[in-house]
């Protein structure tokens, strides 16, 4: 999908450095440095749009064109803000108009708005700079900004409001089982049941006045924090049939009003129907507990009848047709399911469908209120019309841009209206007539309320009446009843209370209060057939998960994953010194949401941990993958739901439809699913959907964290990739990067690939750059820290030109060499859509290569909220605190709060991670202290010249510069040359030519032992230098066999000029293998070996890259025109710079005969070369070649040696003699 030219609001990071006082109002003086020239960006759609910036501005999601001043502030404590610009400064610019201009006015629009994040509070201050004067525009060039604040009291949290969080929950103790109804209404629980299918087996052993029903009812949780919840689960009165006698008989039984999976509101409204239906997202049934053995239960207690002049004989009646059969987003072939919406019928082939409502005894002359909401899609109007009863509702639908990917798939119609029904049972005709263009149509829903005579229809009547809500009270008269009737109460679902009555024959009569609540009753007589529960989950094991507290990390995971998460728990609680609380979700749901399956449970879990420990409380870890079909409504084998994601409302836009895992961070009074305010806490996600899965990515975490094979001078690298176009927005976004990088770690080796400076070519499949494709494969085999991306993607890859596929991921070989990607593009992590594995997704989950962890996108992004984003990221990750970087969550989560307007931007990116993992920062320091024997001296830089021999001496220190004397290992040491500018090529209207800058010339890689925090390396200057003299810069690495290691940088080093000390006219000995130096010329490999050479020489080999034909090269199958330079993958021996080797990696080799043929260079410039054949071996297949044994024949013992093709594998192998 193609990435937006669209902004975001960024703070202004030096605001951060002060804070108000308590109270009063305080002047803040500021001048804006406005840019010399507009910015002109091309739209998806091919128009442009011209930006004026200044330093420090973001944009807006409204107003994508005009910047934003924003200031960010912290506050003592709650506070009301007001603030007023004073002392304004203008100047006339010459600013085109726009159709934002609707948002300027004649005076600036301060927005003032207070955050709160976990125990801080923070003021915003932010505002449009531009005004319109007449037919001309002026921007503000200094002002005053006076800020007023008012301190509150500290408001309660959301808990207290409740009483707070339990520590006791009730299923802690007694025997629980568990079971989910479908429906509302009254169910029955006989012995049968209850032994036999729920499973309380001692069943005739226990007092059924001790067992007790707990359970809220299918409702879903509220998704803003401070709406009042149950806390833990809630015991329901109910009536036990036969329970006098101390003991369950197997005509006893249990009769209780559950509330399903629909349950219904009362909501207030002029027109629409007051009585709607909540249908739960998320659960197709609502859940109950029985709990025995823990004192007697709650019973449904009688109400007395009271005396009422209002006679009611009349009721309210709902019904509601929705099916869940289509999520829009999810049909479109162009974007991944999302959002809550899911529609039933479809209108195409079939525009007339009508539908079947019926409501026994209707008051005669009554009026019904209708409401439905139904999606089309068209490129032109359209119009839906529902007719009932002789009545007649239509509703226009806008056309869509249905050739824009990006564009609303659907337009929405929702009509209301009333009534009158001439007959109980009628029917609601939807057309959706054709129209000029193509057009296809979806139902949503229908909802009709609808009066009927208080008359019993059948054994059982639910009723209730709104004109009663007028009176302080009412008699309802039932009419119709046959047999003895029973009324209950049930306008409080947990405590049904016995309504008394009276019955003269047919006739029911009581009264009730009614004044301002809504009474729901249900009358039934004996004759009433009560369904049974639909699903049973049996005997349960007791938890109190509200008793968890004094946490730093939660990791919250299906069962599925449980002996890996206890394993990667161990692992945090020791290498980490964390405490690590893991909860299986299903337990989580019990205590939290009935049951029930919601991610707000698992928000409200985590508002618990923080309230209780806000100082301490930092992460969570969302344990499995997700779905956008939580309910399984495509019926999906393939569809795993572990760990649900909240998905926004909207369900219509690709972009603005998404899941969003920072719903559950942010925990603060207030904050909702509209996903605005700071966040609270780090969360990351593991998008296992497998046992495999989860054991996979456990293993390159731990061996992330400690294992001795994953130390190298990888970690001193960084890569910056940036993709063409966009008047070179991307290249300009990663190379300003890239240099910050730099500047904040010079000991960082940073390297660059940047689409337009490679050759791009025409194939039948579209522009591709098969160099750029090649670089990025190259560089995962090398390994690095952090690669970070910007450009044009989609789940399955990066750039439109396919530079990074699903084929590349899979084909990655960097074991133990993991990356933190960070991918500014559009949808590649989109983790809820079961039926595309994303590329984010194959990158992480990669069996031991790949990344270790992902910044990257669940839906598109736009181009400027992306480089606001990366930026912050970048101001965070290479931060200390108390000498500690941040974790990978914190550094995200922080990035996020840095920013402001248009947050939405940044809810799309999303952690594929341990939130609580540090990088793989070198932790000490290596430095410089002689080179040819003399001391550094800053002021007077060492010269290297050609042909030089040099002698390095350095220290291992800590971060403080203490030499580290019991730091025993090796180091490695890599010289680079001078940087050099590079340029890209301009091969599309929008990319334009741009120099950048790169430093990769290496003069020397190697390596050398370290005593006692000291070290010596020993090399020669080869001949093709740079002779331009000019700061070199000589690169360490170091490490001891733990997980402590060391970095340092040395720039001051100037490399020119020659010295001729060396003269050396023997060529080098230059070997091919393939794998292993044990290969045999012939021999067979798999279709991706790794090219191994050998060299040997007297003073060095030359890898410099700085003369043309002098590169350590290698040429399969005599193809010269795609000749493999190996000069960045070679390094010399430890302690011996005289031999050395390079490995490189091939892919997908063609099954058959090959030819490699190698070349090297020494350092005086003289060639060697080597050269080998051998076999790939059927795809897939295991083969063998030149079996031997020696010596044959033999008397006590023989030596096997063989030929594979399964290099790098674990081998059993067995020999039969």
């Amino acid at each position: 999908m193609i990435m937006k030219n669209r902004h975001l609001l960024l703070f202004l990071a030096p605001f951060l450095t002060y804070t108000l006082p308590a109270q009063g109002t305080f002047p803040v003086e500021r001048q804006i440095q406005w840019m010399n020239k507009a910015t002109t960006y091309i739209l998806a759609d091919g128009t442009t749009m011209e930006v004026w910036k200044f330093d420090g501005c973001s944009f807006g999601d409204e107003a994508r064109s005009l910047p934003v001043y924003s200031e960010r502030f912290p506050l003592n404590s709650p506070s009301d803000l007001q603030a007023e610009l004073v002392a304004v400064q203008w100047e006339t610019f010459p600013k085109k108009s726009s159709p934002d201009d609707a948002f300027l006015n004649a005076d600036v629009v301060l927005n003032t708005m207070v955050e709160h994040e976990r125990n801080r509070y923070f003021g915003r201050v932010k505002f449009i700079p531009i005004r319109k004067n007449g037919s001309s525009f002026e921007r503000i060039k200094s002002f005053t900004l006076n800020v007023q604040i008012t301190p509150k009291p500290v408001p309660p949290t959301p808990a207290l409001d409740r009483d707070g969080f339990t520590y006791t929950s009730v299923l802690n103790s007694g025997n629980v089982y568990k079971f989910g109804v479908a429906q509302n209404g009254i169910y029955k629980l006989d012995y049968a049941f209850l032994k036999n299918e729920l499973g309380i087996s001692d069943l005739d052993n226990i007092d059924p006045r001790s067992i007790r029903l707990y359970g809220n009812g299918g409702y879903m949780l509220a998704e803003k924090n401070s709406d009042p919840r149950p806390d833990d689960l809630m015991e329901n009165a109910i009536q036990v049939v036969g329970e006098e006698d101390g003991k369950f008989n197997t005509g006893d039984y249990i009769l209780f009003y559950a509330v399903g999976p629909r349950p219904w509101i009362h909501r207030p409204h002029p027109t629409d129907p007051e009585l709607t239906v909540r249908l739960n997202l998320y659960d197709l049934n609502a859940w109950y507990f029985i709990k025995t053995g823990d004192g007697f239960g709650l019973r449904i207690g009688d109400k007395p009848s009271v005396s009422a002049s209002y006679v009611t004989e009349e009721f309210d009646d709902y019904q509601r047709l929705e099916e869940e059969k289509t999520n829009l987003l999810n049909f479109n072939a162009t974007s991944q399911g999302s959002g809550k919406r899911w529609f039933g019928s479809y209108f195409y082939q079939s525009r007339d469908q009508s539908f079947d409502f019926s409501f026994p005894n209707l008051v005669a002359g009554s009026n019904a209120r209708i409401r439905a909401e139904f999606a089309g899609r068209s490129s032109v109007s359209q119009t839906v019309r529902f007719e009932v009863a002789g009545s007649s509702f239509s509703k226009t639908l806008s056309g869509v841009s249905v050739s824009n990917n990006d564009a609303s798939f659907a337009s929405n119609a929702a009509i209301t209206g009333t009534f009158q029904p001439s007959e109980d049972a009628f029917k609601v005709r939807v057309l959706y007539p054709e129209v000029s263009a193509q057009s296809e149509g979806w139902l949503d829903y229908i909802e009709i309320n609808a009066r009927r005579q208080l008359k019993m229809a059948g054994p059982v009547l639910e009723f209730r009446d709104l004109q009663t809500l007028a009176q302080p009270a009412a008699t309802f008269r039932i009419s119709g009843v046959t047999g003895n009737a029973t009324v209950w109460d049930v306008t409080n679902p947990q405590t049904p209370q016995l309504q008394q009555k009276t019955q003269n024959g047919s006739v029911v009569e009581f009264g009730s209060a009614t004044d301002g609540t809504l009474r729901n009753f249900v009358a039934f007589t004996d004759a009433g057939s009560f369904p049974k529960p639909e699903k049973t989950a049996g005997k349960i094991a007791n938890q109190n998960l509200h008793g968890i507290d004094n946490v730093h990390f939660a990791v919250i995971y299906h069962p599925e994953f449980q002996a890996e998460v206890e394993r990667f728990a161990t692992h945090r609680r020791e290498h980490s010194n964390l405490d690590v609380v893991t909860v299986n979700v299903l337990q989580l749901y019990n205590e939290f949401s009935s049951g029930a399956k919601d991610p707000t449970a698992i928000r409200d879990f985590a508002r618990m941990l923080l309230e209780r420990n806000p100082d301490k409380f930092h992460s969570l870890l969302l344990f499995g993958d997700a779905s956008f079909d939580p309910k399984n409504n495509t019926n999906s084998e393939e569809n795993k739901d572990f760990i649900p994601a909240f998905e926004t409302a909207e369900s219509f836009s690709p972009i603005d439809a998404f899941p969003s895992d920072d719903f559950f961070a942010l925990l603060s009074p207030g904050e909702s699913g509209t996903l605005t305010g700071a966040l609270d806490i780090a969360v990351g996600r593991f998008v296992c959907n497998t046992l495999d899965d989860a054991r996979n990515i456990v293993n390159k975490l731990i061996a992330y964290d400690k294992d001795p094979v994953t130390l190298g001078d990888w970690r001193l690298r960084s890569l910056y990739i940036a993709d063409d176009e966009d008047g070179n927005a991307h290249i300009d976004q990663a190379d300003k990067l890239a240099n910050e990088n730099g500047a904040a770690e010079s000991w960082f080796n940073i390297s660059k690939i940047y689409f337009d400076a490679y050759q791009q070519v025409a194939t039948s499949a579209g522009q591709r750059f098969p160099d750029a494709k090649a670089a990025i494969n190259s560089e995962m085999f090398k390994g690095m820290l952090i690669t970070n991306y910007i450009g044009h993607g989609g789940p399955r890859g990066l750039s439109q030109e396919r530079v990074v596929d699903n084929n590349d991921i899979a084909g990655w070989d960097n074991p133990n060499r993991y990356p933190l990607v960070i991918t500014a593009t559009c949808t590649f992590g989109g983790y809820d859509d079961y039926t595309t594995l994303t590329g984010g997704e194959q990158a992480f989950l990669k069996i031991n290569s790949g990344a270790i962890a992902l910044y990257t996108t669940v839906r598109s992004v736009y181009i400027a909220g992306n480089e606001d984003l990366t930026d912050a990221v970048q101001d965070f990750i290479f931060q200390r605190v108390d000498g500690q970087y941040h974790s990978i969550g914190e550094v995200l989560k922080d990035a996020k709060n840095a920013l402001t307007s248009d947050v939405r931007n940044a809810r799309r990116f999303t952690l594929l991670g341990d939130p609580t993992m540090l990088l793989a920062f070198p932790e000490h320091r290596v430095s410089t202290t002689k080179i040819n024997g003399e001391p550094i001296n800053q002021s007077q830089p060492d010269t290297l010249k050609a042909l030089m021999p040099v002698e390095l001496e350095g220290i291992v220190t800590d971060i403080n510069g203490n030499l580290l004397n019991d730091f025993n290992g090796r180091v490695f040491v890599t010289v680079f040359d001078k940087s050099q500018t590079l340029q890209t090529l301009g091969q599309d209207p929008g990319s334009q030519i741009r120099n950048f800058k790169v430093q990769r010339n290496i003069l020397f890689k190697g390596s050398a032992q370290v005593s006692n925090g000291a070290f010596k390396v020993n090399f020669v200057v080869p001949k093709d230098i740079n002779y331009t003299f000019g700061k070199g810069k000589i690169s360490y690495y170091a490490e001891n066999g733990t997980p402590l290691d060391a970095a340092g940088a040395d720039e001051s080093i100037i490399i020119g000029g020659n010295s001729g000390l060396v003269q050396d006219d023997t060529p080098p000995n230059v070997q091919a293998f393939l794998n292993t130096d044990a290969f045999a010329f012939g021999g067979i490999t798999d279709n991706n070996p790794k090219v191994l050479v050998k060299c040997t020489d007297d003073f060095g080999m030359n890898v410099t890259g700085t003369s043309i034909g002098h590169d350590l090269t290698a040429v399969l199958d005599g193809n010269v025109l795609e000749t493999l330079i190996l000069n960045e993958f070679y390094e010399s021996a430890q302690g011996d710079a005289r031999k050395g080797q390079a490995i490189y990696p091939l892919r997908n080799l063609a099954e058959g005969r090959h030819t490699l043929q190698v070349k090297g260079w020494d350092v005086a410039n003289n060639s060697g070369e080597g050269y080998t054949e051998f076999v790939v071996a059927e795809g897939g297949k295991a083969a063998l070649a030149h079996v031997l044994n020696y010596p044959n024949p033999f008397t006590t013992n023989t030596y096997f040696q063989f030929e594979h093709n399964l290099a790098g594998q674990v081998l059993d192998v067995q020999v039969n003699i």
